[in-house]
């Protein structure tokens, strides 16, 4: 463990790719490195001078622990938002991930496969069929840490001549609509359509109608608020309807549910 300003020089020689910043004492991250078992690169940061110069530092901290009635320590003082940059080979930022809740954290997988523009990696997950739509639902893991960041892929793969309709679709037709049913443990974050609607002509409709054809696939962020001892059932819903040229089915809504281990488990 290093001093951060006495590192960066060499890190960007070295071309690493990946290197954590943290306020912590370097013994503390060394402590937490060994039992962690973590071989990336812990940076210190004393005193928050980098993390203020990034804008990340979090002064709400005192004001979160109040509303969450948590015990608030000096030792919190100088806490930065939790937050991951991508830089590119010439080291310019070309994304960035920040979260308000200096407990909320995404997994090193979720960032690397899909959140910061690649594939995202997902486990194999249930299906839901019916005689023209399937829904499949993955989580990116089985396992979760306290307020850890998971995400969620929802395939809805439409049968060939069919579409569904995305928003704002017109009265009397329902929409694509994708969520989670909100226990106090979860908190979800904001829907990821991977696909842009098509817009078509409808008889009878004088305004363009977005829909949604072929093999669809959404992304959802859910933070799992608990303790991390017990596990997590995360359960939500899909609701859709579907159309071809020549007739309508009424619309459905699939429901799913998804098991989440604690990690220690």
């Amino acid at each position: 463990m290093v001093e951060l300003q006495d590192t960066i020089p060499q890190l960007e020689q070295a071309g690493l790719a990946a290197y954590a910043i943290s306020y912590d004492s370097v013994t503390i991250l060394a402590n937490f490195a060994a039992e962690k078992e973590i071989t990336y690169p812990l940076l210190s940061d004393a005193g928050s001078v980098v993390i203020s110069r990034l804008g990340m530092l979090n002064p709400y901290v005192r004001k979160q622990h109040g509303e969450t009635n948590e015990l608030h320590e000096d030792r919190f003082e100088g806490v930065p938002y939790p937050g991951a940059f991508l830089l590119d080979e010439s080291g310019l930022v070309v994304d960035r991930r920040l979260h308000a809740d200096y407990r909320i954290r995404e997994s090193a997988s979720a960032l690397v496969d899909g959140r910061f523009g690649f594939v995202a990696a997902f486990l194999e997950g249930d299906s839901y069929v019916d005689d023209v739509v399937k829904v499949t639902v993955r989580p990116e893991s089985d396992r979760f840490s306290p307020y850890q960041m998971v995400w969620f892929e929802i395939q809805v793969a439409v049968k060939a001549g069919w579409h569904i309709y995305a928003n704002p679709a017109p009265s009397g037709l329902t929409a694509l609509n994708v969520g989670i049913d909100v226990e106090t443990y979860l908190q979800p974050g904001e829907l990821v359509v991977d696909q842009d609607p098509l817009v078509l002509e409808l008889a009878g409709s004088d305004q363009p109608v977005p829909a949604l054809e072929g093999d669809v696939r959404l992304r959802l962020p859910v933070v799992v608020a608990t303790s991390g001892r017990e596990p997590a059932d995360v359960t939500g819903f899909v609701e859709y309807q579907a159309c071809s040229e020549t007739e309508c089915l009424p619309p459905r809504r699939v429901e799913w549910s998804v098991h989440l281990l604690p990690r220690e488990v």
